[in-house]
């Protein structure tokens, strides 16, 4: 009689112990808040990652934790160079041995180029910009605003300096954008997505801050970026293009670029309803998640220490949840409602079954868990973005 009366208790239990993939995210999030900031992930990526943090931060503030997004970027601009640069990441300067699972104590410096053949990447500088207006409209913060304002200004003035061609857009080197096992350079459709976003950015803070004429300047900047993006890489085939270099375009088709331009006004409505349908007709979205890239990378543009690590795929055929939440949220925008909640409905039903939102996944939902290579857990890119989308979709 007493087994059955546990038994009984445990199956009472049992439904109201199963997390939501919502609450997973949000937890998973938190968990990854630290003294200074939100680290990317507690293994490999237990740093202060710029472009992993300040995606993370949109989540942060979705749900009310203004305290741990000013923080982060405050940390950021402590460390902000002379020159206006934002650090790569902030922690461990050579995190080779980290990668080997081999962790010491380096102590906390700025790294400011990529790890493959130290190139500057240039989205830190653009998601600062980003994260610190979502910051300040969320929280309220006009005092922030007011007294960092210098600080935003010098990270867009520094990405003005990359602008190798006079063109309006920015320019970089070999693995420095956030698909850093790929050899894009010059002009990439991600980076100036991303420029373009934090101009508006720029905009509406000093709209903020009441200086309405560098309002207008920037705006004005933003629209001249929006304009070249669109005359040099949209295509026939309807999509933006990933690269342009040395007057060669790469046609390939990325995601993140594409989807990125469809929610932060790079796109307009026909254009939008085209990336998408170009995507879901190449089945793009097949399996779980969505891929990075159509087609996939030629060998030769991806780096041999992927290739060595038994991780060519890693910016291809992998499933990174930030992308896919985006893509969701992009369908749902843009008359696709029903493919939006199936996508949706897919992401958090494989949160779901791992308990964890993971760095990267296999067209079949499982973590990448190869030889040389496991996938970073909890990882607060993810976490954060797709608590933002969902945040997001619940008020809409």
């Amino acid at each position: 009689m007493r087994k059955v009366s546990m038994l009984l208790l445990v199956l009472l239990i049992m439904p109201l112990s199963i997390a939501t993939s919502e609450d997973i995210a949000k937890h998973d999030l938190k968990a990854l808040y630290q003294e200074e900031g939100i680290y990317a992930g507690p293994n490999q990526f237990s740093d202060y990652w710029a472009r992993d943090a300040l995606f993370a931060t949109l989540g942060a503030n979705s749900i009310g934790d203004y305290d741990i997004s000013k923080k982060q970027l405050e940390l950021f601009i402590k460390y902000q160079n002379i020159d206006g640069q934002i650090p790569m990441r902030v922690g461990d300067y050579d995190i080779t041995l980290k990668l080997l699972g081999i962790n010491i104590n380096q102590g906390q410096r700025p790294r400011y180029e990529q790890d493959k053949l130290f190139s500057n990447p240039r989205d830190q500088n653009c998601l600062f910009v980003i994260a610190a207006e979502d910051y300040i409209v969320k929280s309220g913060d006009i005092q922030f605003a007011r007294e960092n304002f210098h600080n935003f200004e010098n990270a867009i003035t520094w990405l003005a300096s990359k602008d190798d061609s006079n063109n309006f857009l920015i320019d970089e080197g070999e693995y420095a954008g956030w698909t850093d096992s790929v050899k894009k350079n010059g002009e990439v459709l991600y980076t100036n997505v991303c420029y373009y976003r934090s101009l508006k950015a720029m905009s509406n803070i000093a709209h903020i801050v009441e200086n309405e004429p560098e309002a207008q300047l920037y705006d004005l900047w933003a629209r001249l970026v929006h304009k070249r993006i669109n005359d040099n890489f949209w295509l026939d085939d309807g999509y933006y293009a990933d690269w342009i270099h040395d007057g060669t375009t790469y046609t390939y088709f990325s995601t993140d670029g594409n989807v990125l331009a469809i929610l932060w006004g790079v796109a307009d409505e026909q254009k939008a309803k085209s990336i998408l349908s170009y995507a879901e007709s190449n089945k793009i979205s097949e399996g779980f998640g969505v891929k990075t890239t159509y087609p996939e990378y030629k060998t030769a543009l991806i780096s041999p220490v992927n290739i060595f690590a038994g991780i060519p795929d890693y910016h291809t055929e992998m499933r990174w949840l930030w992308v896919s939440c985006f893509y969701a949220k992009a369908l749902n925008e843009n008359g696709f409602e029903n493919r939006a909640t199936d996508e949706l409905a897919e992401i958090n039903a494989g949160i779901e079954k791992q308990g964890e939102v993971y760095e990267v996944y296999d067209s079949d939902g499982e973590p990448i868990n190869r030889l040389f290579y496991k996938a970073e857990h909890p990882f607060a890119w993810s976490s954060g973005v797709c608590t933002y989308v969902t945040q997001d979709w619940q008020s809409n």
